[in-house]
């Protein structure tokens, strides 16, 4: 209620206490509200433009296996960014070990002759003539490439690979949309078996020829511009894409990308099928 008074000849209104409260109270609500709606807002910008580098660097990739008819093997992790080698193939490819280069091999799980099918490294950029800016997310972290090895081998692997078993090739699964949020990661539903695999199949044409990950604004398992790591993977949804192992999961991204809470997916998962 608005108060009267006279003073000095002169009349004068104002709040009362009470009323100064409340308008005080519904002026902080509605800021948190636009802080909040911007800080969304901004969240969602981020994830685009990580989703557009990659989509350019998946199309650098698609462009050099069809001019070289081979991928270029991944680069490694660990070497800093003002390094001359940053950016630069591993040569596992074309010779397999384990070998710490900062790449990571991943074994074939029954074993065969080609027992390392699988490379974890990060983007090449300097090996596909892209700035070294390209190799990094929207948080600075860099974004993961994963190929089949023998892709990756000189001078046709890519055109001339069929897999050796069907434990030669990563396996994406997915989850579904409606999960609860409190669900457990141990707990989750996930799809993995044919039909419902995202890639699936002995058709190079349905296989991953290679997958490009960021790990979002949480950076589980994703390495700096220095080449350490950001923050080690653990229990999440999305813990799957950064223990360097055959299975990868995708997910829709939370509604409020902004969350970190252990049981939202965070990452951007993109592959491409081989092509002839």
């Amino acid at each position: 209620m608005r108060r009267s008074y006279h003073h000095g000849g002169h009349h004068h209104e104002g709040f009362s206490l009470i009323e100064m409260s409340i308008i005080l109270t519904m002026f902080a609500l509605l800021m948190a509200s636009l802080l909040g709606d911007a800080s969304q807002k901004r969240q969602e910008k981020t994830y685009l433009s990580t989703q557009t580098r990659m989509e350019k660097i998946a199309k650098s990739l698609q462009f050099y296996a069809q001019f070289h008819d081979y991928l270029p093997c991944p680069a490694s992790r660990e070497v800093p960014l003002n390094s001359a080698n940053f950016g630069r193939s591993s040569t596992k490819c074309q010779t397999p070990s384990v070998t710490l280069d900062g790449t990571q091999m991943i074994p074939n799980v029954v074993g065969s002759p080609d027992q390392y099918q699988l490379i974890v490294g990060m983007v090449p950029v300097r090996e596909l003539g892209l700035k070294d800016d390209d190799a990094f997310d929207s948080w600075k972290r860099r974004i993961t490439y994963i190929m089949i090895r023998s892709t990756g081998v000189y001078p046709n692997g890519y055109r001339s690979y069929s897999p050796w078993q069907m434990n030669d090739y990563p396996v994406i699964c997915k989850l579904p949309n409606n999960i609860p949020v409190n669900t457990p990661p141990s707990d989750l539903p996930v799809i993995c078996n044919a039909p419902n695999n995202i890639a699936s199949g002995t058709s190079p044409s349905n296989l991953p020829a290679f997958i490009l990950i960021s790990h979002g604004i949480d950076g589980k398992g994703a390495f700096t511009q220095a080449g350490t790591l950001f923050r080690a993977c653990a229990a999440s949804y999305d813990s799957e894409n950064c223990d360097d192992d055959k299975l990868l999961l995708l997910s829709p991204l939370v509604a409020n990308v902004a969350e970190t809470h252990a049981n939202y997916y965070h990452d951007i998962l993109l592959w491409r099928p081989i092509v002839r």
